[in-house]
């Protein structure tokens, strides 16, 4: 059963998705002193809370000036999706981090597997500065046996794919990849003023055209900014979307380098 919420990862799959973290991490302004291990920790810690129906110590980390005045029979609702007993497993099945300046968010999301019974919890922490809160708390369950068929339905292969399905997974490397090359000559030019916006900027895709893995199905979304420019991503359960977008930052970067790097200060 615990093999239920692993999916195997084509060597492929495997490089892509470990570049595009690469990608992610390396432009992250400032860097965060957080890590993954914590974040699963204080996770885990508020899904236990949660299972224990100790909603008062839940509360106290969220914002006060935000709490829904029923923030009691939410949590309530979502401690109900959970068996009573031991989960037969626990998996960390999901962790997205987003660094901005004076501005951490991340989202760790553990899988517990019951009998019958695969429930999802997601906590998003928030990190001002130096103060840190709860900033969302969501929970899912699903029958065992439909996860089960719907991850050997959804799961990552390079075979039998169509030629657009290959081409937007080429994109999605490609793109982040020519951002990488427009960082590093950022990093090596001499811009007067506002030089880390630029860093920033370069990995800025500006559109969407992404394709369900699964089906073929194409999903095009010409008005979305997307930092970085490529990637996949998927739900507990459900299909893999593989998306590129126009990386506009870096392109817009190496046009204008050559007046950039002829300002004087």
């Amino acid at each position: 059963m615990p093999s239920l919420l692993v999916r195997k990862l084509s060597v492929a799959r495997a490089c892509s998705l470990g570049l595009l973290l690469l990608l992610t991490i390396g432009c992250r302004f400032p860097a965060s002193t957080a890590s993954k291990p914590q974040d699963e920790a204080n996770a885990r810690r508020y899904i236990e809370l949660l299972r224990q129906r100790n909603y008062a110590a839940i509360e106290q980390d969220m914002d006060q000036t935000t709490l829904p005045n029923d923030v009691d029979q939410r949590l309530e609702a979502m401690a109900d999706k959970f068996p009573s007993g031991q989960a037969t497993a626990t998996n960390l099945t999901g962790w997205n981090k987003l660094d901005i300046p004076g501005n951490t968010t991340t989202t760790t999301t553990i899988s517990y597997v019951f009998s019958k019974t695969v429930v999802t919890a997601s906590v998003t922490m928030q990190r001002l500065d130096d103060s840190n809160r709860l900033a969302g708390f969501t929970v899912s369950s699903f029958d065992a046996a439909d996860a089960q068929a719907a991850l050997a339905t959804n799961s990552f292969t390079l075979a039998h794919k169509s030629v657009e399905q290959y081409t937007v997974l080429a994109l999605a490397i490609l793109s982040p990849l020519f951002c990488v090359y427009a960082f590093i000559l950022c990093l090596k030019t001499k811009i007067a003023k506002r030089k880390w916006l630029w860093l920033i900027f370069i990995f800025l895709g500006v559109g969407e055209f992404g394709i369900n893995w699964t089906t073929g199905e194409s999903i095009l979304t010409p008005f979305f900014l997307r930092l970085p420019p490529g990637g996949a991503q998927a739900a507990a359960f459900g299909p893999w979307i593989v998306y590129a977008s126009l990386p506009i930052g870096a392109i817009l970067f190496l046009y204008l380098r050559p007046t950039l790097s002829a300002r004087k200060p």
